[in-house]
């Protein structure tokens, strides 16, 4: 049985869920940078990982991660301020029970929700009354295809904070010409 995943199959899963069980989101997408242009519809859901932490090894030659994922929660500012405070509020809470224990059909366990709160000032969502759902997941993280093309010639391994051209001279060589050293 497969017990490792990779972010897309992370971020693929978790959109596909809410898109399949939450029917009435009319946006369901990866966090946004949103053109003004566009009119962005609503009420919506936009998933975005934002910590990638190492645990643990379960000696299976992969490291355990935990993985915490924001999930925003908007819907337009259009009804009365108290009627969509409380809309919102509700959709935040439908939201986190549903993430609860939930692995969205990943070998993983199932989620810890962490967070529920009103999003703040969002700037890409200003318009809007944003919501936030944070939840954590242990996984183990595999290699990803998400960038099948990308032709890698060097890498170089440095140790932050000194990092930059002014230290390439500390720095030690990995890759060369595309080959492991």
């Amino acid at each position: 049985m497969k017990t490792h995943i990779s972010i897309d199959e992370y971020h693929d899963a978790i959109i596909g869920s809410i898109e399949r069980d939450f029917s009435h989101y009319q946006t369901v997408t990866d966090y946004p940078t949103i053109d003004r242009r566009t009119q962005l519809k609503v009420p919506a859901a936009f998933v975005q990982v934002t910590d990638v932490t190492p645990t643990d090894s379960r000696g299976e030659g992969l490291i355990e991660w935990t993985i915490k994922t924001t999930i925003f929660i908007a819907i337009a500012d259009e009804m009365s301020a108290k009627e969509n405070q409380r809309i919102s509020r509700q959709m935040a809470v439908d939201m986190a029970n549903y993430c609860h224990s939930n692995s969205f059909g990943l070998p993983i366990q199932g989620s810890r929700v962490i967070d529920c709160s009103g999003g703040g000032f969002v700037t890409e969502l200003s318009d809007l009354i944003v919501y936030e759902v944070q939840l954590e997941h242990d996984a183990q993280l595999a290699t990803s295809n998400l960038y099948p093309d990308l032709d890698i010639t060097d890498v170089w391994l440095g140790c932050a904070p000194n990092i930059g051209p002014d230290y390439k001279k500390d720095y030690d060589q990995v890759v060369k010409d595309g080959e492991p050293l």
